[in-house]
């Protein structure tokens, strides 16, 4: 809560709520009778090939979704807090750097997206690797609003809250220098419709 992104706990659901373990219970048993999923190993075949479903999911639809409107609106966001965390000397390295990522991940997003125009198979062949990406530079987008939020506690706290507020500051730090840089190759593989997945054969293997 003092840093602003707490969960809403009184939206909190479980799957087996009232409101929502009908729905559960009977969408395992359609699945299990169309031989979909196998009694006492439910799991296991959902959860196979779920991160790639959403990668292409997110690569295919959301990500160019109305021209590429919704990837603007997000964009936006992100430029406002860069903007925001700018004037601050803790925080300027570090919003320079997202906005270094953001640019390459737009670009590289339009480049997929007309690549999976003239061939999807090309544009989409690595779309796991541009979720993860995608994920690293939203997930920067919040430790830099964190960051703002500690700044701004900082400014009044005492005692355990400042070690609070540094620790985030911390965290922050870590992540913008250890994982953020991560994405800029594989970004740049993305740009070049690297191929290499695509061509393999499973004769090979």
């Amino acid at each position: 809560q003092r840093l602003g992104c707490s969960c809403d706990w009184e939206r909190e659901r479980f799957t087996m709520d009232a409101g929502l373990s009908k729905a559960v219970r009977e969408v395992f048993v359609r699945l299990y009778q169309e031989k979909l999923i196998y009694r006492d190993n439910r799991l296991n075949p959902i959860h196979e090939g779920t991160n790639g479903i959403q990668a292409l999911d997110l690569l295919s639809r959301r990500a160019v979704a109305g021209g590429g409107r919704s990837l603007e609106t997000l964009g936006r966001a992100v430029a406002r807090d860069v903007e925001a965390a700018s004037a601050d000397d803790r925080l300027r390295g570090h919003a320079q750097e997202l906005a270094r990522a953001w640019e390459q991940l737009r670009a590289t997003t339009q480049r997929l997206a007309a690549a999976s125009a003239a061939d999807p198979d090309l544009g989409l062949a690595n779309a796991s690797a541009y979720l993860q990406a995608f994920g690293h530079v939203v997930v920067a987008w919040m430790w830099l609003r964190q960051g703002a939020a500690a700044v701004r506690g900082l400014a009044r706290a005492e005692g355990p809250d400042r070690d609070f507020y540094e620790g985030k500051l911390a965290a922050c730090r870590w992540f913008f220098r250890w994982e953020l840089p991560s994405v800029s190759h594989p970004l740049a593989m993305l740009s070049a419709l690297d191929p290499t997945c695509l061509e393999a054969r499973p004769s090979w293997f």
